[in-house]
Formats: structure tokens, C-alpha cells, sequence
């Protein structure tokens, strides 16, 4: 209870064939899109849709690590990770 599921890159496909992403908004890597039966597929790089998280591929690891950090301890709460790591200066430009 409280906890979260997370996936990323080809990896939230299980969920889908779980029946876990039903009416849920999710993202994976494009090529197994067809296979998160049941999800509002996305093209995000990262989807959180209650306690479930998932990533569209390996370039999304950083915000999806934020994203989980978010989660468990509360919005925001990845700002000192990312000012910590020059996220936004990559993000921005």
C-alpha cells in the first residue's frame, strides 16, 4: 500500500499484458507501443498516472528518476537533485 510501479523503456509492456494500464496514461519506447493494452498511450517522456510511472527510453532516465523521487517523498522534492546535477541547464538549453 503506497507504493509505486515503475518501468521504463520496452520494460511497460509487462504491464500492459498484466491488464495494469487499464484506462491509465503510459509511455514505453515506440516500437512496443501496440503492446500496453488497455493505456492512453502517450508520447511523453515519462507518464505518472497515480502509482504507476513509466518512461518512454534510456534518455528519459534522468526525469523518470526524478519523477520516482517525487513520488515517495513529496512534489519538488527532486529540485536539489536536479539543480545538484545542472539538469535544468541540459533541459534548457
Amino acid at each position: 500500500a503506497g507504493g509505486a510501479i515503475a518501468a521504463i523503456c520496452a520494460a511497460p509492456l509487462v504491464f500492459g499484458h498484466l491488464g495494469l494500464l487499464q484506462g491509465c496514461r503510459a509511455t514505453c519506447y515506440p516500437g512496443v507501443s501496440t503492446e500496453l493494452w488497455g493505456a492512453d498511450f502517450s508520447t511523453a517522456l515519462v507518464e505518472r498516472d497515480g502509482r504507476i510511472i513509466t518512461g518512454k527510453g534510456p534518455a528519459a532516465a534522468f526525469e523518470f528518476g526524478y519523477t520516482i523521487v517525487d513520488f515517495f517523498l513529496g512534489e519538488g522534492a527532486s529540485l536539489p537533485l536536479r539543480q545538484g546535477m545542472i539538469y535544468q541547464e541540459l533541459v534548457e538549453g
